[in-house]
């Protein structure tokens, strides 16, 4: 039959309540989850955090704070019950199912066995009028992060990289880029991208981007992006996980897993957003390793040979030049059998919140809690403060291989997890305390050439290898202890 309408008056909209409206198919707005779920546990530290709503969202009532401390912004995420709030890379959230799920990126990543509850103020709200939230929405126990392991570390890493595919008696159809899940923990590759320069680009025009979609990598776990092709010569590869349209170079050229999508804009990437770079061929103008030559990239590829990271995808020294090796090219996907890796590379490791040996019990950046330095110059003394029983009991230092270094780095990297940080040694001073009898050191760093704000704090190892990361509250394996991001030094380069 023909549709019925009914008429208010001004007085019965005003007396609706949220019932009424939901009645009347306009439900009153409402979070229905958070991303991670609440109470899970586990959770990997470069993850994304979003929120689900129950109606679609005005994009402009949801924004997070991009600098760590004080909490602002509509969606807030905390470890202390907000008396201070992680940074985003972005104020603005993507958006996803018709502006009802809106995803932050934290940055810097989340921290090691640490757990994250999330607060949405009243005023988000949907589109019209006497739409908001109206009283916060706060995560009743919040999501934990995994307890970082002295595995291997970063998780996801470019195993593979072949360029032929196509051209002149290549042995596929097709270039590729393989990635490995070389870690003990889920990552997800939302946001991520895989990206390609030519070997001596030196801005970044020649840069081109294959967005990786939102699906979750499991430890040990092989991702294949298929690329473009340069004919028709080949096995054809139709067994891939993902398609690009990039056209690389068999020989000769750089390839960057990066967290984003927009393209490198410089010749030779560095940071919190690299997760890994290979530079490949001996005209690469850019690479992992030191010296920073082309010594260090890693082999030349051609139409039938790929590059091929050493272990099946496991060795990681942040060395092209020996991590890879040129290699008949082999088509490993999310089907193939996942290749777990033990952690045998030589290089700094976490040993925050792993519950093994070679974390401290106890170390501390005592002070300052901020400073102000020239680009370039060498800052004031900085103080830091460990313990560790049977270790820094006696008086006088602590016998090697114990070590101790100051660093400083973006604000943007946490230095458990990110690259980014310069770290310095840092000299004995002093017993400190009473009854714990642990040690003061002091030490200064460099300050970056850019002016900007920037973090400093310092870290201690039994071994010079499996580090200990403090901050201005206290870190280590005592009772009660972690590592957080927003209780570091901060650093202002005017």
């Amino acid at each position: 039959g023909a549709p019925m309408w009914r008429f208010a008056s001004a007085a019965q909209i005003s007396a609706w309540t949220s019932t009424d409206l939901t009645v009347s198919g306009c439900p009153a707005t409402a979070v229905v989850a958070t991303i991670p779920a609440d109470a899970t546990t586990a959770v990997s530290v470069d993850g994304t955090i979003g929120v689900q709503f129950n109606v679609p969202m005005d994009p402009a009532t949801l924004t997070a704070q991009t600098t760590e401390g004080a909490c602002t912004g509509s969606v807030q995420v905390s470890t202390d019950n907000f008396v201070t709030c992680i940074s985003m890379a972005t104020a603005a959230p993507t958006l996803a199912s018709n502006n009802s799920i809106a995803t932050f990126t934290p940055s810097p990543h989340l921290s090691y066995g640490s757990t994250y509850k999330v607060r949405v103020l009243g005023t988000a709200s949907a589109p019209g009028a006497g739409r908001t939230l109206g009283a916060d929405f706060t995560s009743a126990n919040g999501f934990s992060t995994g307890a970082q392991s002295t595995s291997c570390v970063p998780e996801v890493v470019i195993s593979q990289i072949y360029g032929g595919g196509g051209n002149t008696g290549a042995t596929f159809t097709h270039d590729f880029v393989e990635l490995h899940n070389r870690g003990t923990a889920m990552v997800s590759l939302s946001g991520m991208s895989v990206q390609y320069g030519s070997a001596t680009s030196m801005d970044g025009t020649a840069w081109q981007v294959t967005t990786l979609p939102a699906v979750n990598l499991m430890p040990g776990q092989y991702y294949l992006v298929r690329e473009a092709t340069g004919g028709n010569v080949g096995t054809a590869i139709s067994t891939q996980d993902h398609i690009g349209a990039i056209n690389m170079s068999a020989t000769a050229g750089k390839v960057a897993l990066v967290n984003g999508v927009t393209p490198i804009a410089v010749a030779c990437p560095t940071g919190a957003t690299i997760r890994d770079l290979v530079g490949f061929g001996t005209t690469a103008n850019c690479r992992e390793g030191t010296p920073q030559a082309v010594a260090s990239n890693a082999p030349a590829g051609s139409n039938t040979m790929a590059i091929q990271r050493a272990g099946a995808g496991c060795t990681d020294t942040d060395q092209n030049s020996t991590n890879f090796a040129a290699a008949t090219p082999v088509i490993r996907n999310t089907a193939t059998t996942a290749m777990s890796c033990t952690c045998t590379a030589v290089g700094d490791r976490t040993a925050n919140e792993s519950g093994l040996g070679p974390e401290l019990d106890f170390c501390n950046l005592q002070s300052p809690a901020t400073l102000t330095v020239t680009a370039g110059a060498t800052s004031a003394a900085v103080l830091g403060t460990v313990y560790e029983m049977n270790v820094t009991e006696a008086a006088g230092a602590a016998a090697a291989p114990f070590a101790a270094q100051v660093g400083v780095g973006p604000a943007s990297a946490n230095p458990e997890n990110q690259s980014g940080w310069t770290w310095t040694n840092a000299t004995f001073v002093q017993q400190t305390g009473t009854g714990n009898n642990d040690e003061q050191y002091t030490g200064t760093f460099t300050a970056p050439a850019t002016a900007g704000s920037y973090r400093y704090t310092y870290r201690f190892s039994l071994d010079g290898t499996n580090w200990t990361y403090c901050d201005l509250n206290g870190a280590g394996s005592n009772t009660n202890l972690s590592f957080e991001t927003t209780q570091l030094g901060v650093l202002t380069v005017p």
